[in-house]
């Protein structure tokens, strides 16, 4: 139960549909309508760290990867590739 509060307050803080990884102590939040967020999680409210619109459009179900300091999003059409490393 604490966990699917803490996911639906995430998904809602950050304006997304869906909750899909960690990294670190943070989730990373895509929506299906290209928006990711970086959020720091909580049961009662979520901080969003960074968040923006990766692709346009709708239909951007896929789960996004985080490899190599690289964040991976697709829709149906596109693919994208972010330098999160901070270097």
């Amino acid at each position: 139960m604490l966990m699917t509060r803490t996911l639906s307050v995430l998904a809602a803080a950050a304006d997304v549909d869906s909750v899909y990884g960690l990294a670190g102590d943070k989730f990373i939040v895509y929506g299906d309508k290209g928006r990711v967020a970086v959020v720091e999680p909580s049961t009662e409210a979520c901080k969003e760290i960074a968040g923006f619109q990766v692709l346009g459009g709708k239909d951007t179900w896929a789960v996004p990867v985080l490899a190599n300091g690289r964040l991976y999003c697709r829709s149906q059409q596109d693919l994208v590739c972010l330098d999160v490393s901070g270097k």
